[in-house]
């Protein structure tokens, strides 16, 4: 017999399953809802079923921050979509530091040996292509509009002038088509 239970990435408990086979993980946050505890593998546990592949956990690199709440534990998870249609992601400086769409162990190796808070960044051509999840997001307070670059740049704390040029670079690699960071396939660019 066969038993799919689900996953355990929310689980912080005291026998917490994520401390036992992924401790590395246990101080991240998660985009798993907070009901993927991993009840069901504990039961099946207690009444002697073997376990297999209980360290292949998946980390998913982008999450959304609710406001008032930086310090949750689960996350809203940002839709891969958003990157897909040409998010760029900025570190805590506003420089461009990862392929975008990179495999998500690869982006999440890049977050992790920069500094955040990180920023997944659309212009307006990627949010009309994207506008359901962005007007989702805008509601909940999730995701912000800024009207130009230096409102951005302000929420940031970097200069304009420094995120200009994070966009002019970001602009000349799209026309290239040749990425720093990886094989990114260039998707609504000019920022």
């Amino acid at each position: 017999m066969i038993l799919a239970s689900g996953g355990y990435g929310a689980d912080f408990s005291k026998d917490s399953l994520l401390m036992k086979y992924r401790p590395e993980l246990f101080p991240l946050p998660t985009t798993n809802g907070d009901h993927c505890k991993g009840d069901g593998i504990k039961m099946a546990e207690a009444v002697g079923a073997g376990l297999i592949d209980m360290e292949k956990v998946q980390v998913h690199p982008t999450g959304l921050v609710e406001p008032g709440k930086e310090d949750a534990k689960v996350k809203w998870l940002a839709a891969e979509a958003l990157r897909g249609v040409g998010a760029v992601m900025l570190d805590g400086a506003g420089n461009r530091f990862v392929d975008e769409l990179g495999r998500r162990e690869h982006v999440t190796t890049q977050m992790q040996k920069n500094k955040g808070p990180f920023r997944l960044v659309l212009n307006s051509a990627a949010s009309e292509e994207i506008l359901w999840h962005c007007k989702h997001y805008v509601a909940r307070g999730l995701m912000k509009h800024f009207k130009n670059g230096e409102e951005l740049a302000k929420e940031i704390g970097c200069s304009s002038k420094h995120l200009e040029q994070t966009f002019a670079t970001y602009n000349e690699v799209a026309k290239a088509k040749k990425c720093p960071f990886g094989k990114t396939v260039f998707n609504n660019a000019n920022f």
